[in-house]
């Protein structure tokens, strides 16, 4: 098996990276910067590539027959000025992923998607849901990964560790009910474990 992973210079595309390296599996991490100045994982078995999703022609040849391509892009944040949209890198930069597996006979696309909504972000979900529908179409063997809050010593930490106390108090517990914070790298074991 071999990962193609999109957004792999990111927070889940580095940890998922790092896990399959652990695990001698060989990941070929593509996104705009390549590799990150300090990045997480450092590893012989991970290839860095360069390339802007929506210019396939740029990275569709790293793509072969069997291949799991996994989609971790991801923004917290839109910059509609810059392009930077939950509808572009969320649903659009999907559905031509997906595509690009299907052509290039992937034997599976994951999708890092979004297990509920935070009212702040109601569009981040919006467009997360859209995308898991369309890649559904697009290509017959997708899997969905749907995790809440994924948080590392160095990201969201406090964040995490506050909610899960709050749903040890049971007045705050509703609340949070629907939140349950995730390790990240307990997500990317996690992942690799259901798809080996």
């Amino acid at each position: 098996m071999r990962l193609i992973i999109l957004g792999g210079s990111g927070f889940v595309g580095q940890a998922i990276a790092n896990a399959a390296s652990q695990r001698q599996i060989a990941v070929i991490s593509i996104s705009r910067g390549g590799k990150p100045k300090h990045a997480s994982c450092i590893s012989k078995k991970i290839t860095w590539v360069s390339a802007d999703v929506f210019q396939p022609e740029s990275w569709a040849k790293y793509v072969r027959k069997g291949d799991v391509v996994i989609d971790a892009i991801g923004i917290f944040f839109q910059q509609s000025r810059k392009g930077i949209t939950y509808k572009r890198m969320h649903y659009e930069a999907a559905n031509l992923s997906a595509q690009i597996a299907k052509d290039q006979d992937a034997s599976c696309f994951i999708y890092i998607s979004a297990a509920h909504s935070i009212p702040i972000f109601k569009d981040y979900f919006v467009w997360k849901q859209r995308a898991e529908k369309s890649i559904q179409e697009i290509m017959g063997n997708v899997l969905i990964f749907k995790p809440s809050l994924l948080y590392s010593q160095h990201h969201q930490y406090w964040m995490a560790k506050g909610i899960l106390m709050a749903k040890k108090v049971p007045v705050l517990r509703f609340f949070f009910k629907k939140i349950n914070p995730m390790e990240i790298n307990e997500f990317a074991n996690s992942l690799l474990t259901k798809i080996s």
